[in-house]
């Protein structure tokens, strides 16, 4: 996992009394210190990280300097920020696997120890075999031929679309900035619910989108849409292993959502980043593949570095006409893909190999998450875990008796990092509850972090 990647998540308190780059610089210097960010690893520009995270370059600049005369950074003439060696007091985690448990998102899954490609190649090196072979074609010829694996893998999962419907993104977290870009002149109101995948927030805040809450039980979130909705309204929604509380709507809930969003004139934004590691069965029906092809229901997929390091692909799936301004948006605001990537990706639709990673990595990450029940089990802690996951990385914790903040504060003293559920909400609000990511660690660390935890929440 990059450092940009892990750096694209800073928690930022918009209505906080203290300055947008002192919370910047504490969170950065607080993953810095304890290693989260190894040494010599370069951070992301000040315009890239300023664009993402929807602030000023001068806020980034700041933030940049105060770490810098800490001595936690150096500038490098033409060559950008780099992170330095921790001269601070902060204790050293005794694993870096910790590091993924304050990862929310399927593209920065840390694969290890799960296997690699088929024949040990890397991701780039595939990727390179394949474009040499096929006679280094032109860019539109490789995301023609990209599609079309795409549509034959998504008919797959019952979700049929033509090659025009269908536009291949640098990860789902690039899919949803530029679908919201695509849709939000028009319509300006964004539906999410209470807690959502933070990168979400920030990219409304970013477009200047007025965000409306949803509440999380199925039932209340559909009386409060019919209520309250307004045609042309979108409604950002992950109906399958919710991030962070691992939830799945459904089929009754899916159904009903779709006639209201066809009766309200509603477009229904499904992200799906988790979908495809659901641990046992068949992958759940998404929302775009129910609904009859209905033009108002969007579908962002992913293949995510669970399955093997560097493959960080998103593809959205919406009628034609959206499509084509997405594809706009991706060239206007930069960012085509990396060729080698999605040679890669083409290679291993074409040849089977994803249904085959996916399924290494479903097994090894169930086995994980078993192995981290029976650790809070043997802590007494097994009944936080209020809703067992379904699929995906991560497990939600909650009445916890303290702020999800407090024991993340605790924790990352300890050389552990979780996101407190206040991270997710769309408020702010700091809930008794946390979420932690199991996906990188091994059976020790997963012991340790149950030990580690049953601590915190008694000191």
């Amino acid at each position: 996992m990059s450092s940009e990647s892990r750096l694209l998540e800073i928690p930022l308190e918009r209505g906080s009394p203290i300055p947008l780059h002192e919370q910047m610089a504490d969170y950065l210097g607080e993953l810095l210190s304890a290693g989260v960010v190894p040494p010599g690893s370069k951070l992301p520009s000040e315009r890239t990280l300023a664009s993402f995270l929807g602030v000023s370059r001068g806020v980034i600049s700041r933030a940049y300097e105060r770490l810098k005369d800490l001595g936690l950074l150096e500038k490098r003439a033409r060559s950008g920020v780099y992170a330095k060696a921790s001269t601070g007091a902060h204790r050293e985690p005794s694993t870096r696997g910790f590091v993924a448990l304050a990862d929310c998102t399927a593209e920065h899954i840390k694969p290890s120890p799960l296997e690699s490609l088929p024949e040990g190649l890397s991701v780039k090196d595939l990727g390179s075999t394949w474009l040499e072979s096929a006679g280094s074609p032109s860019f539109d010829e490789l995301e023609a031929s990209l599609k079309a694996e795409l549509r034959s893998f998504l008919a797959t999962r019952s979700l049929l679309a033509s090659e025009g419907e269908i536009t291949p993104v640098e990860g789902v977290q690039r899919g949803i900035f530029l679908t919201l870009w695509a849709l939000g002149a028009r319509r300006p109101s964004l539906w999410v619910e209470e807690l959502t995948f933070p990168a979400v927030l920030e990219v409304a805040r970013a477009l200047r989108l007025r965000v409306k809450r949803l509440p999380m039980d199925e039932e209340r979130m559909l009386e409060k849409l019919s209520l309250e909705a307004i045609p042309g309204e979108m409604v950002y929604l992950i109906p399958s292993i919710h991030n962070p509380t691992t939830r799945c709507i459904s089929p009754r809930a899916r159904s009903a959502l779709l006639e209201l969003a066809r009766e309200r004139e509603l477009y229904l934004i499904e992200d799906d980043s988790f979908g495809e590691l659901k641990f046992e069965g068949h992958v759940m029906p998404s929302l775009r593949g129910s609904s009859g092809g209905d033009p108002r229901v969007i579908y962002l997929g992913s293949f995510c570095q669970a399955i093997t390091p560097g493959l960080k692909l998103g593809y959205v799936v919406c009628e034609r006409g959206l499509a084509e301004e997405i594809s706009k948006a991706r060239l206007k605001l930069g960012g085509t893909g990396q060729n080698t990537v999605w040679a890669a990706a083409k290679k291993l639709l074409s040849t089977g190999a994803v249904d085959e990673l996916l399924s290494r990595a479903r097994r090894t990450l169930s086995a994980k998450l078993n192995l981290l029940l029976q650790a809070l089990e043997e802590r007494g802690l097994r009944e936080k875990a209020k809703r067992l996951p379904l699929g995906g990385v991560g497990i939600f914790l909650e009445d916890l008796g303290i702020p999800g903040s407090v024991l993340s504060g605790r924790l990352a003293r300890r050389g552990i990092l979780v996101r407190p559920a206040k991270a997710f909400h769309v408020l702010g609000k700091d809930l008794d509850a946390i979420r932690l990511n199991f996906s990188s660690l091994s059976a020790q660390e997963i012991k340790r972090l149950a030990a580690e935890l049953s601590m915190a929440l008694k000191s």
